[in-house]
């Protein structure tokens, strides 16, 4: 599950299974990082799905949003980005293959940012999103 948070309370939860129940698109990139170059072929979906079946004011309400991964790792992009068409997404499958949880095993998101070439602002192991 993802859990969606504002000042401490929880807004709401979707499953796996209802994000990849939303329309879904399929973006290749090249992410260029420290450990070398590599080619992805994500599927997901538009944040701004994911949010809007929470609460559809969300983005309205909101000016930051932060991804938080099961180990810890959180970046902050802002709600312009997430309301921009085609830009931040909530991926599930790398490559037409589920992506990995931390222990291995299918069933692991990922936060994407399409014009972030680094990925540093990717969130893998994605559990919560923290609206401010």
């Amino acid at each position: 599950k993802l859990a969606i948070r504002a000042y401490g309370v929880i807004l709401g939860e979707v499953t796996l299974d209802q994000i990849r129940e939303m329309p879904s698109v399929k973006r290749t990139m090249t992410i260029r990082s420290t450990s070398g170059t590599t080619i992805h072929s994500f599927r997901g979906t538009l944040l701004s799905n994911v949010l809007a079946a929470i609460d559809p004011n969300i983005l309205n309400e909101y000016e930051w949003v932060q991804p938080i991964g099961v180990d810890d790792y959180m970046s902050k992009i802002s709600m312009e980005e997430v309301s921009a068409e085609n830009n931040v997404f909530v991926m599930y499958e790398d490559n037409g293959e589920p992506l990995e949880t931390k222990k291995g095993k299918p069933g692991a998101m990922r936060v994407v940012v399409l014009d972030d070439l680094f990925g540093q602002r990717f969130t893998n192991y994605l559990i919560e999103i923290v609206l401010e």
